[in-house]
């Protein structure tokens, strides 16, 4: 059993045998979830002369470094490598997990042995893995600290991101509006889409510090529980709206309670005017460096607005435009994938 405490997994397993007319006695039993020493031992001596057992142990027992050094050093971190079987003997083979998200092989055959063992107890866990495919025909997957993740055109990530998108305008007919809508429409399936409102914020002032009113900590709260943010704004007078600024003032306040940091972040925007709100976005821009948000620098997006281009349920008319937004959203899909390989939430 994967997933799964390995003793109480492990008997799970054998009452699903005995269920089948199968004697555990005769089957092999692979315990490799969270194992160390101790939890060898332990599931050892629960089993022993119930069935015959194997330990998977790999990464910290293989390639444990941390120790050698001293000083913290992440280079040292173990590479944990997995590789998953997706052929045996000519069949396909998959495997199934309690998390949706860990299932790894055919759809197809995913399904026709859910349909045998049940969904009961499945549920949707994100999962910071890439996946590529090897020349042997596996399927691989890694996680590192510090390199960024080589990613297979297509296969992105399985990970599930919940994405807020923050509108610069407060007004109820903005065409930054309709763009978000848009964006929303053709972002990737793997992409949660939330809007994240700052109308009811007050302007900020460190008065404020000591007692936090309750509509900022929400506000906070919403874009720390985000696994990136999208910002959507018009330029004002050559520069951001002073709505924006203020809610961004309050994100970062007080001091070290900044939830931009470490968080991917890509900037867009729409103008009637043929710029698009290229200069409202390069000031913006140094504002969300300085509060340390890693940004998606390309692909760069300044929509020139024109009468009917998107319509007020997000649906675009011109096909080319409706395809470079889908793009836009399918990069910064790439971005966040890549920085919270590196820089995994909270880090």
């Amino acid at each position: 059993p994967d997933s799964a405490p390995p003793i109480e997994g492990g008997e799970i397993i054998m009452k699903w045998w005995a269920s089948k007319g199968r004697d555990p006695r005769e089957r092999l039993l692979v315990l490799a979830d969270g194992l160390d020493v101790d939890g060898i031992e332990a599931a050892h001596a629960h089993f022993k002369g119930r069935v015959r057992t194997s330990f998977g142990w790999g990464t910290n027992l293989t390639n444990d470094f941390r120790d050698c050094a001293p000083v913290e050093a992440p280079e040292l971190l173990p590479l944990s490598l997995v590789c998953k079987v997706t052929q045996a003997a000519g069949r396909p083979a998959v495997k199934l997990s309690d998390n949706v998200e860990k299932a790894t092989g055919d759809r197809a055959e995913i399904e026709r042995y859910l349909r045998v063992f049940g969904e009961a107890g499945r549920r949707r866990q994100a999962v910071r893995v890439r996946y590529g495919t090897a020349k042997l025909g596996w399927t691989f997957g890694y996680q590192r600290r510090r390199a960024p993740p080589i990613i297979s055109a297509g296969h992105a990530s399985m990970t599930i991101y919940n994405v807020g998108y923050i509108i610069g305008s407060l007004a109820k007919g903005s065409i930054n509006r309709k763009l978000a809508k848009a964006l929303v429409k053709l972002a990737p399936d793997k992409l949660n889409m939330s809007e994240i409102s700052f109308a009811d914020l007050p302007l900020y002032s460190y008065d404020y510090d000591a007692d936090y009113p309750a509509v900022a900590q929400d506000f906070k709260a919403a874009i720390k529980r985000s696994d990136a943010i999208l910002i959507v704004t018009p330029e004002y007078n050559r520069s951001v709206p002073g709505g924006l600024k203020n809610a961004l003032d309050w994100a970062s306040r007080p001091y070290g309670t900044n939830v931009f940091k470490n968080k991917p972040t890509a900037v867009i925007g729409a103008s009637p005017g043929a710029i698009g709100t290229a200069v409202g976005q390069q000031t913006l821009r140094p504002i969300l460096g300085f509060l340390q948000a890693p940004q998606m620098n390309a692909v760069e997006a300044y929509i020139q607005f024109k009468p009917d281009l998107i319509d007020d349920d997000g649906n675009v008319s011109v096909p080319g435009t409706e395809q470079f937004l889908r793009d836009y959203m399918e990069a910064f899909h790439q971005h966040m994938a890549r920085v919270l390989t590196v820089l995994p939430r909270d880090a």
